[in-house]
């Protein structure tokens, strides 16, 4: 099973991989021949670092992609290339998952480090002003 994401504060939940759950209604696009919006309903939100994944994955142009809103993900196309291009999508919110638990991996060892690094130098601080008090306190007048 892939793990995937949940916004949960500031870390990710990586117990949810994000799937279709449900289609909405579809509907004509006014103004659009032929034209119809097809909206689907995700089990989470998605962040915006699951979204540019998906956008790198989705293999068709981009200006055919998905609309992503909250858990709505919204296709729009003509009718005859409904199939292929929810093919596509579906393709990449699996490659998506994939790479995005790799990512957050890496995000949270390179932020781990940072805090470690953080805390290392503000100890070296804190003992540099114990010296130099120290140093001052032994100073004979």
């Amino acid at each position: 099973m892939i793990l995937i994401c949940r916004k949960f504060n500031n870390f990710m939940d990586l117990t949810v991989p994000i799937k279709v759950e449900s289609k909405g209604v579809a509907n004509p696009v006014s103004g659009e021949p032929n034209v119809w919006d097809y909206p689907f309903f995700l089990n989470v939100e998605p962040d915006a670092t699951w979204i540019t994944l998906f956008q790198k994955h989705f293999l068709l142009p981009r200006d055919v992609a998905p609309v992503f809103s909250g858990t709505a993900m919204v296709l729009s196309c003509i009718p005859a290339n409904l199939d292929n291009r929810y093919q596509a999508v579906k393709q990449a919110i699996e490659q998506a998952n994939r790479e995005y638990v790799e990512v957050m991996k890496a995000r949270q060892k390179s932020q781990e480090k940072q805090q470690a690094e953080q805390r290392l130098a503000k100890e070296q601080s804190e003992k540099s002003a114990e010296q130099a008090r120290r140093e001052f306190d032994d100073l004979e007048l």
